[in-house]
């Protein structure tokens, strides 16, 4: 591995995914799938899109090249929003903790008087 970076701004990106359900055309049983659609999370997360090898012979031209979702990628994506979302949270509690301790010190001076 080279060029190793923290990830950064997943939350953003993440809170934008559409998630959907739907059905398959190569499923015709009618049980729906969860997921997203290729084209609206390219807009917000083009790295997890790619282009499909094999064209899809049944997909009329005029719609445009098959596009796939790296849903493992996705997962990490997922994850470090989760990292995010947490230290976030942290982070606002120790400031709540911090401004309840000095409104505790003011109470305390303002019965001593």
């Amino acid at each position: 591995k080279m060029q190793i970076r923290p990830v950064s701004g997943a939350l953003g990106r993440v809170m934008q995914w559409e998630l959907v359900t739907y059905l398959q055309r190569a499923h015709p049983d009618g049980r729906r799938s969860l997921g997203m659609i290729a084209q609206q999370l390219q807009r917000v997360s083009p790295h997890l899109v790619q282009e499909a090898a094999e064209p899809d012979r049944r997909r009329p031209r005029e719609a445009g090249p098959l596009l796939t979702i790296s849903y493992t990628e996705a997962s990490m994506e997922v994850a470090a929003a989760l990292q995010e979302h947490v230290q976030e949270s942290r982070d606002e509690l120790a400031a709540v903790r911090a401004e309840l301790a000095e409104l505790r010190e003011m109470v305390t001076a303002l019965r001593a008087t």
